[in-house]
């Protein structure tokens, strides 16, 4: 592609040519060649209220999809310092300014996501939920639409790749 190998040895070595030796030129091509698999992290958000008795959770819609999904994102590398700050962040960029308590980290798994299958490389995301507190809901980032639902609507709203995170959401709630 459009990587140069010496512009690579450039940047490790500082161009001291004495230091690039046959095996270092060999070391870095065979860190290139073979890169573990790398399973990017995600979180999912299952944020919720209760009100009168009744349990509610808060479901997004992306343009171009009828179902719902929970709110999240990628692990950002540059500025996320724990899953737990990615999971707010994610709920500010995709809902606006929220605020809530109680954050709990649920379960994890691996995501069947469509953009990974033909790659060595997967999604590995991880569940939160959180208790609305208060903020204005609104959408944003690439989500089109958030709702309110009851937890018999949800479960047959939401799209089947995260009814198994909404069901062990909601497990841990009630």
């Amino acid at each position: 592609g459009t990587i140069s190998g010496t512009e690579v040895r450039k940047a490790i070595v500082l161009l001291d040519e004495d230091k690039l030796t046959k095996e270092h030129r060999e070391g870095i091509v065979y860190a290139f060649k073979y890169v573990y698999p790398v399973g990017m992290s995600v979180v999912d958000v299952l944020m919720y209220k209760k009100e009168a008795g009744m349990l509610s959770v808060l479901l997004g819609r992306k343009k171009r999809e009828r179902e719902y999904r929970l709110i999240g994102g990628f692990f950002d590398v540059t500025s996320d310092e724990s899953l737990e700050g990615a999971a707010l962040r994610e709920l500010r960029e995709e809902v606006g300014d929220v605020t809530s308590k109680n954050l709990q980290y649920v379960t994890s798994k691996k995501v069947d996501d469509w953009r990974y299958r033909d790659n060595q490389h997967k999604i590995v995301s991880a569940l939160f939920v959180a208790e609305y507190i208060s903020g204005e809901i609104t959408p944003q980032d690439d989500i089109e639409e958030v709702k309110w639902f009851i937890i018999d609507e949800a479960l047959t709203s939401i799209q089947y790749s995260h009814k198994d995170f909404l069901m062990k959401g909601i497990e841990k709630l009630v």
